[in-house]
This record gives structure tokens, sequence and C-alpha cells, in this order.
């Protein structure tokens, strides 16, 4: 299994020949510079199918997280949940989400989300 900490050796041979989808949600770019800052994050949501669910299961024995797997190719990507995509923003007013369909970079359909969060304004008066 490839080490987590050590993936360059994987994206810089790889990299260059794989196509990256999430698309960018254009109309969420007006919210930039308004109030407080703006983050925007797309990322893949644990797929249910059956090829999936398998490589889940196996790369949860090496990597002790369900939604961790190794490509035949040595690149170790994870899928979340949408729970744990939330807790990451717990922190960010939730502006816009919405899901979203990607292909991977082996040209796999599969599910996505982006979201915009916004953070609050400082104000030392309140």
């Amino acid at each position: 299994m490839s080490d987590l900490d050590s993936q360059i050796p994987h994206w810089n041979s790889a990299a260059a020949t794989k196509t990256f989808t999430h698309p960018l949600h254009s109309p969420w770019l007006a919210e930039i510079g308004k109030h407080g800052g703006v983050l925007h994050v797309s990322d893949f949501l644990l797929q249910e199918d059956e090829r999936n669910c398998a490589r889940y299961v196996r790369g949860s024995s090496h990597f002790d997280d369900y939604g961790v797997f190794e490509t035949e190719d040595g690149g170790v990507f994870r899928h979340h949940s949408r729970s744990w995509f939330f807790s990451l923003l717990r922190d960010f007013t939730t502006v816009a989400s919405r899901a979203i369909t990607v292909n991977t970079m082996s040209g796999h359909e599969a599910r996505g989300i982006q979201t915009l969060g916004r953070k609050p304004v400082f104000c030392p008066y309140d």
C-alpha cells in the first residue's frame, strides 16, 4: 500500500495524464468580496455502487478509514460522507450547496458536492 503522506511520485507520473473534472460554478464568484471571506469546496461523496463499496472495504483494512482506497496505478483517494464534508465547514455559514455529477480521473461517473461557505465577519462591537 502507498504511504498516504507521500503521494508525490504517483502525482508526478500520473497528473499530466489525468483530467480533473470538478466544474467551477461561476455564479458563486459574484459572492467573493461581499461581507466575510468566501470558501468554495468541491469534492467526491461516498459512492453507493458495488465497485466503489468493495474498494472502500478493501481500503479500510489498510487505511483505517472507510472511503479511502488505492487505484491500480498507486494513487490513494478518499470519498467523503456528507456529514464529514459539512463538519469541515462548521465555522462557515452555508451560502449555497449543490449535488453534482462529475467524471473521475479514470472516466467513471461519480456523485460529488460543491459548497460555498462564508466566514462570519468579526465585529468587535457586537
